[in-house]
């Protein structure tokens, strides 16, 4: 598992994806693959009605299978990403989320909010130093034990106005490959919390895997790290 979502990685030793093939078929059939990453072309596999297969049989060809598992994944609010190198196989990473699941969080102050995050996305949480933080590329970044972390200022993210508790801190964060550091503007402590994920009306808040209820009847989100990186 990831944080909150259950990921399955499906993958083989074979000859992986012909970004050749799979442009030409997407050219074919009216698809502009102008400006597009390989990466980009190799996920027009799980276009409706696409199929790099000349032959139709009773398995392949009529470019349903691909499709019908992408959309089954995100009516299940998941998601599945392809990844392939020619000559080495291709592997598929499923992540569905737990829709109802029990984790330890960390509770933090955004403003005045006050919101959760997974201590399965948390590698270390450091006091706010305005000093060490340092810009390359028009990004702020923290350094810290040679690595570098882009900084992520939670409350500019979801336009929340800052609130000042006498300290900040930095919540050093990773999800799969992806490492982050968050700013936040106060700490509360370690909490478990129940997860209730947000029903097909709220859907559209990204920033947050759901909602918990604390013990003193708040309701308080939860934020998604992937999202913010």
């Amino acid at each position: 598992s990831e944080g909150t979502k259950a990921v399955i990685k499906v993958e083989d030793d074979g000859s992986g994806i012909n970004v050749e093939k799979v442009k030409a078929k997407a050219e074919k059939v009216g698809i502009n693959t102008e400006g597009m990453s390989d990466n980009d072309i190799k996920n027009l596999i799980f276009s409706q009605g696409f199929s790099t297969n000349e032959v139709v049989t009773d398995i392949s060809g009529r470019g349903v299978g691909m499709d019908v598992v992408k959309t089954k994944i995100s009516s299940l609010g998941g998601t599945v990403d392809v990844f392939s190198e020619e000559g080495k196989g291709t592997s598929f990473i499923i992540k569905l989320p737990l829709t109802l699941q029990i984790i330890q969080s960390l509770l933090v102050k955004i403003g005045t909010e006050t919101m959760a995050i997974s201590l399965g996305f948390i590698d270390r949480v450091m006091e706010y130093n305005p000093e060490e933080i340092k810009r390359t590329n028009n990004k702020e970044i923290v350094v810290y034990n040679d690595k570098v972390f882009k900084l992520v200022r939670i409350n500019d993210k979801l336009d929340i106005e800052s609130k000042d508790y006498g300290k900040k801190y930095v919540i050093l964060a990773k999800v799969g490959e992806k490492e982050v550091a968050l700013l936040v503007d106060s700490l509360l402590g370690q909490k478990e919390i129940v997860i209730k994920t947000f029903g097909n009306i709220l859907k559209s808040t990204k920033e947050y895997i759901g909602a918990t209820i604390l013990g003193d009847g708040l309701v308080t989100l939860i934020l998604d790290v992937a999202a913010l990186i």
